[in-house]
């Protein structure tokens, strides 16, 4: 199962709630993802790293607006003739 970065997911086994941070894929094709638990009593929690297959998909968090890129080719750039 491929989760989406910043949706909230549950493990199944300690039962930790929180947001998908991080993504490794692993040689053999297994992907693991680094859960950050919501801060808690301003303290906030240390992030740990879980199988996918003990992950249960909760919620997409919806992106805003995406800010333009700074960088990269010019979009009306001058033409050579």
């Amino acid at each position: 199962m491929k989760l989406e970065l910043g949706g909230k997911v549950k493990d199944n086994v300690t039962e930790l709630t929180g947001i998908a941070t991080g993504v490794a894929k692993k040689l053999n094709g297994a992907f693991e993802y680094c859960i950050t638990p919501p801060i808690n009593d301003g303290k906030m929690m240390n992030s740990h790293w879980f199988c996918s297959t003990r992950l249960a998909f909760k919620e997409v968090v919806k992106d805003k607006k995406k800010p333009a890129p700074r960088h990269g080719p010019q979009r009306n750039a001058p033409e050579r003739d």
